[in-house]
């Protein structure tokens, strides 16, 4: 797994710091800014998960992007991880390509770049009140509250995520899902 990770970084010329153990981990954490973290579960679930916790903890640690790797990846280390604010949980064995994507994924999320939403839903009422929310969040909103426009704002905006209402008149979110998946990107 080490030397994927080698390989890939430097390829794409990314800095790796390893950590052994959690206090390492915390001090590496005080002295240098990392864009992503990978933690390994087969240090022991329980304290992967308490070093997570001291990581969110750390100044600026609530919003590193990280993902735990684990070779057994169990229903509840799953959902433990999701809890833990993870952005990503792996398993091993990983070939080259799926963990270069992780990887890239990671830094991504990292790079503060402001998720583009598209919010489309009939009610204007719930519209603004949802993109109040999500601004103060640092999210960058559109809202969309006549559905059937959703081919042409879908192009201008580009959106990361989209937000439907399922029950909108003329075009219902399942409806603008399906078809969504016949466009190729």
């Amino acid at each position: 797994f080490l030397d994927f990770v080698d390989k890939i970084a430097s390829q794409r010329l990314i800095e790796v710091v390893r950590a052994s153990t959690a206090n390492e981990a915390i001090q590496v954490l005080g002295v240098k800014k990392v864009d992503a973290i990978i933690l390994d579960l087969n240090l022991a679930s329980e304290k992967s998960f308490e070093l997570a916790r001291a990581i969110r903890d750390q100044p600026g640690g609530e919003h590193i992007p990280f993902a735990f790797v684990s070779a057994d990846a169990s229903l509840t280390d799953r959902v433990t991880g999701a809890q833990m604010g993870a952005s990503l949980y792996l398993n091993k064995p990983m070939d080259p390509d799926a963990l270069e994507d992780a990887i890239q994924r990671l830094l991504l999320l990292g790079s503060h770049v402001r998720p583009r939403i598209l919010l489309v839903d009939d009610d204007q009422f719930f519209t603004n009140r949802a993109t109040a929310i999500l601004l103060e969040r640092g999210m960058d909103v559109k809202v969309l509250n006549e559905p059937s426009r959703i081919l042409e704002v879908l192009h201008d905006v580009d959106p990361d995520i989209l937000l439907l209402d399922l029950l909108m008149p003329g075009i219902s979110g399942f409806d603008i899902c399906k078809m969504l998946r016949t466009l190729p990107r």
